[in-house]
């Protein structure tokens, strides 16, 4: 009974995604005005998502990060990506709660800008730290604890940023889509795990991450136990 529960809250969901990019649903002109916005909201909210880079490279080409550009850079990147990250793990929970659903596509879109966030991260790792020498970026890598997770917890977000092509949802179903796409909580630790072995200091910033990401556990735990609650 559960299963078929979640099932069909998976299925809802999906459609909720399909409704927002097809641009159908109301009947009348108010219905239609406000699905022309719902349908106009995603995009507009990726061209938000990119204001930061574009901040960054302005910063950048006028010499506003100092001596050394690229720690600052790399710094801010994984910054944006812990950021969005988050930001996309929230919007399921905070739908349910507030019982407004069509902003369930925004999930996806910052889920995806997260793992733009953090292949620009990476990059600059290896490219602009390491001048693509792959070989001492391994070697460093597998002595560098903070390096091997953050490592890590990029290959899952890559991972879930493929696997959230239509076409690859499609072929998944709704329901292995959903179960497959809870490892962003593993990346989200990952990156929080990879900030505290690198800093070696809890600051705020870290505390602010840590505590937004226990919450949304929190939030999914409780949500787990009270559905085992009502299958029993």
């Amino acid at each position: 009974m559960s299963e078929k529960r979640q099932t069909t809250r998976s299925l809802e969901d999906t459609s909720i995604e399909r409704e927002e990019y097809s641009g159908t649903g109301g009947k009348n002109s108010s219905a239609k005005k406000k699905r022309g916005f719902e349908k106009a909201a995603p995009k507009l909210l990726f061209l938000l998502c990119l204001v930061p880079f574009v901040y960054q490279m302005i910063h950048l080409a006028v010499g506003g990060f100092g001596a050394v550009p690229v720690r600052v850079l790399m710094l801010s990147t994984g910054d944006w990506t812990m950021r969005f990250l988050l930001a996309s793990l929230a919007v399921r929970p905070l739908s349910t709660i507030f019982n407004y659903k069509r902003y369930i596509p925004f999930r996806r879109i910052l889920g995806l800008v997260s793992l733009f966030y953090v292949c620009l991260h990476f990059m600059i790792y290896i490219g602009l730290d390491y001048l693509f020498q792959f070989r001492i970026v391994v070697l460093e890598a597998l002595s560098t604890p903070h390096i091997l997770v953050g490592f890590g917890s990029f290959i899952v977000l890559a991972v879930l940023g493929v696997t959230s092509l239509r076409r690859i949802i499609a072929r998944l179903g709704a329901r292995r889509w959903r179960l497959l796409h809870r490892f962003a909580y593993l990346a989200a630790v990952g990156g929080i795990v990879h900030y505290l072995l690198k800093s070696k200091v809890v600051g705020f910033e870290l505390i602010a991450y840590a505590s937004v990401l226990a919450v949304l556990l929190g939030y999914r735990i409780y949500e787990l136990v009270s559905s085992l609650g009502r299958t029993s």
